[in-house]
């Protein structure tokens, strides 16, 4: 004997709805693992519940190879017409560390000398070497 259909709408029951909410986070994910792992489909899942609090994420192991949805779109589209503080700060806190982190790239690449135009005079090529030599000293 099956299952009665089970009727789409809200549980007026807050315990009720916490206890479905919990059951069925689980379920969707191990159907996320199943289906990463037979059909070898790269997908992520993030689950919030009605405050907006991320309760579980999941990521399929070999997604993290494929380039990714840039953070800020990704969570638009998550959003999908919702405005949640603790978002939008998250949003900006992305956009800022990415910020920081091109920041960061570009340094490292102008002291490796990766970003040396041919252009550069003897001036900037002996100010480089002098940062270069007072991050050694820093370093030892």
């Amino acid at each position: 004997m099956g299952r009665g259909k089970v009727e789409m709408k809200r549980i007026d029951n807050k315990a009720s709805r916490q206890v479905t909410f919990h059951k069925r986070r689980r379920g969707l994910l191990n159907k996320a693992q199943e289906l990463a792992a037979l059909c070898d489909a790269h997908l992520g899942v993030l689950v919030f519940d009605g405050t907006g609090k991320l309760h579980h994420d999941y990521c399929s192991p070999h997604t993290r190879s494929v380039r990714p949805l840039p953070a800020s779109i990704f969570l638009t589209l998550l959003l999908h017409g919702r405005s949640s503080v603790r978002l939008q700060k998250l949003l900006e806190d992305i956009a800022r560390l990415k910020r920081e982190r091109d920041h960061l790239v570009a340094s490292h690449r102008m002291m490796t000398g990766e970003d040396i135009p041919s252009s550069t005079t003897k001036e900037e090529l002996a100010d480089l070497e002098q940062k270069l030599e007072c991050a050694l000293c820093k370093v030892r």
